[in-house]
């Protein structure tokens, strides 16, 4: 017999939740159970709520009760593999999300999800493998795509990249997005003229927004064109309302640009102004990106008070991409700087983290790069050498790990053996 009080309760409860009224939600799916105890679906949309109040252990506890009712229920897991998506505990995410599967319930959200914890954890093939069903579910999701296309750019799978951006643009012709990364990639291929014929498509479509011009620019500049570039730089700042984050874009833009000069002060005070640009969007936002090239740019300039300032800021982001050479140029700016007992302390604790970030993360070579250079400003040769070596082992066409060898070599006086790596550093791309 159809519970028709029950149901409408559920639908109570629903439209509450549309409205963001969580504790009236929960107060009519409370109704609806009290008309059906037995009913799985009510303690499915009572975990939804208690979700949306941050009461996962609570939300899990109600799929559980789901599951008594119906083990092979596959949408509970699903749920429930949200919820430990939402509490970061990827492993039973994941547990939870495979038995849904098993059970018959297959839906496009959960195996995007499934990339997202795949991702998290650094399983690029597993990550590209659920996106990948997940876009065989829903061809138009197209979240999916820029995600699965962002894995192979990053593994420099570029005509993976190309074809995936491809369908990407073809399922949503009106995302920004698509454009642009495709447009990135093409010009990292140094296909510029591709590149700008799919900006000014973009542009065509988006007339009002600056990004793809400013796109525009930054190919200039990879093409060595700086006149093109001034001119465009000047039209953008013209004839384009701009949010704070198309404004940081553009600094970055022009700080490369006055790269092509060696223009430091100009390329400084562009920096300088995405950093604050990215502070107005969020306090919390150093600007890891603008951040670390000022650094770069103090240490050209020889202030090494400043070049150690922002190299402590990085360090204490926690982002590693950064953190990590900020480890070797926090030291290396005091020791310029003459105070050599401040350089060593430093340089021994920046050994220290180096390795516990190793220990943790191998894979993470930048990790012994740096700690081999740090070995190297503390005269400890030998292991500096051997790092060194253990790189090359691991890729022998580094351009980046010849020149780290070339340098411990140099610094050892071995003049003869570091100009040989040297001179193999410059026979790679």
């Amino acid at each position: 017999m159809a519970n028709f009080e029950g149901m409408e309760y559920l639908n109570q409860a629903r439209s509450f939740v549309a409205m963001e009224q969580y504790d009236d939600a929960l107060e009519y799916i409370d109704k609806a159970i009290q008309t059906d105890k037995f009913n799985k679906e009510f303690y499915v949309q009572k975990s939804i709520i208690l979700a949306n109040l941050d009461k996962y252990n609570e939300a899990i506890a109600e799929l559980k009760n789901a599951l008594k009712i119906d083990k092979t229920f596959g949408e509970a897991y699903f749920h429930m593999g949200n919820m430990y998506l939402l509490k970061g505990e990827q492993s039973h995410g994941i547990e939870s999300y495979n038995k849904a599967i098993a059970n018959g319930f297959d839906d496009a959200q959960m195996f995007f999800n499934l990339g997202l914890m795949y991702e998290e954890d650094g399983n690029d093939e597993l990550a590209v493998r659920n996106y990948s069903k997940a876009i065989m579910k829903d061809p138009l999701r197209v979240d999916a795509r820029v995600r699965k296309a962002k894995i192979y750019i990053s593994n420099g799978k570029q005509q993976e990249a190309l074809e995936e951006l491809n369908e990407l643009i073809l399922a949503d012709p009106d995302l920004y997005e698509g454009y642009h990364l495709k447009s990135l990639l093409l010009a990292d291929m140094k296909k510029y003229d591709e590149a700008m014929s799919v900006l000014d498509e973009a542009i065509k479509l988006f007339p009002k927004d600056s990004s793809f011009p400013i796109d525009k620019v930054n190919i200039y500049v990879m093409r060595q064109e700086p006149d093109k570039a001034k001119e465009l730089v000047a039209q953008i700042e013209q004839q384009y309302e701009m949010d704070l984050e198309q404004k940081r874009h553009l600094e970055l833009e022009k700080a490369r640009l006055y790269a092509l000069d060696a223009d430091l002060d100009n390329i400084v005070s562009s920096l300088l102004k995405a950093k604050s640009y990215s502070g107005d969007l969020d306090p919390n936002d150093i600007d890891n990106e603008a951040t670390f090239l000022l650094v770069n740019c103090y240490l050209e300039k020889k202030d090494y008070n400043l070049a150690a300032k922002y190299s402590k800021e990085l360090i204490e982001s926690g982002n590693l991409e950064y953190a990590i050479p900020s480890y070797y140029t926090l030291p290396f700016a005091y020791l310029q700087s003459g105070d050599e007992q401040k350089a060593n302390v430093q340089y021994k604790e920046s050994v220290s983290n180096l390795r516990a970030i190793t220990l943790e993360n191998p894979e993470i070579l930048d990790g012994y790069l740096f700690r081999a250079l740090c070995l190297k400003d503390m005269k400890q040769y030998e292991k500096a050498l051997e790092l060194s070596d253990y790189l090359l082992k691991i890729d022998n066409n580094s351009k980046n790990f010849h020149n780290l060898k070339a340098e411990v070599l140099y610094a050892m006086g071995n003049e003869e053996a570091a100009r040989a790596e040297k001179d193999l550093a410059e026979t790679i791309n």
